[in-house]
This record gives C-alpha cells, structure tokens and sequence, in this order.
C-alpha cells in the first residue's frame, strides 16, 4: 500500500490529520443520519482498481437510503505555504467542485 493510501486511510477512519468537511447537503440531513454516513464513509473499503487506479485510497461512493454518497480525501494546501503555479497542483481553484456537490 502507498504512503498516501495509508495517509488518506488514516484521515477517513480517524479525521486524524485533516479537517473533516461536509458539504450543506449532509449538514441539513437529522445528526443521526450524519453519524450513520460518517462511519460509513470511515470504514469503507470497497476500494478496486475500477475505482481507485492510482491506489490512494481518495475517493468512494456508497447507496445510502435513495441517495448515493460521494466521499473525496483532497490535500489542503497550509495558509503560511506558498502557491506557486501552474506546476503546483495544490493551486488549482477547487471552489467550483465544491459548489457543484451542494
């Protein structure tokens, strides 16, 4: 396993290492539905070469009720760090992706 799966696994079971963020969608929903979705977003393993090429471990999706679920481990660049694009990928503006999965 890589380093960055065993990274990402770390973040997904534990939220040791990272921040947490959900999107308004999962927020509005009953906080039990909310803590039902995140266990099973930490335990998830269903991951194959199908959907996970690159074997990091960053992206899931699951059947939840009638909705699916998706789940992204993306790494957030420091504040104090500099953006030196184009060849950092970090820089990219990720606002949009975010805005769409509301």
């Amino acid at each position: 396993m890589s380093t960055i799966a065993e990274l990402n696994d770390t973040i997904r079971r534990t939220g040791s290492g990272g921040t947490v963020v959900v999107t308004s969608g999962i927020a509005a929903l009953p906080e039990e539905a909310q803590g039902r979705i995140l266990v099973l977003v930490a335990t998830f393993d269903a991951f194959t070469e199908n959907n996970d090429p690159y074997g990091e471990h960053a992206f899931g999706s699951f059947d939840f009720g009638e909705q699916t679920i998706f789940w992204k481990n993306r790494p957030l660049r420091p504040i104090s760090q500099p953006c030196v694009p184009p060849s950092d990928e970090l820089c990219r503006d990720d606002t949009r992706a975010d805005r769409h999965a509301r």
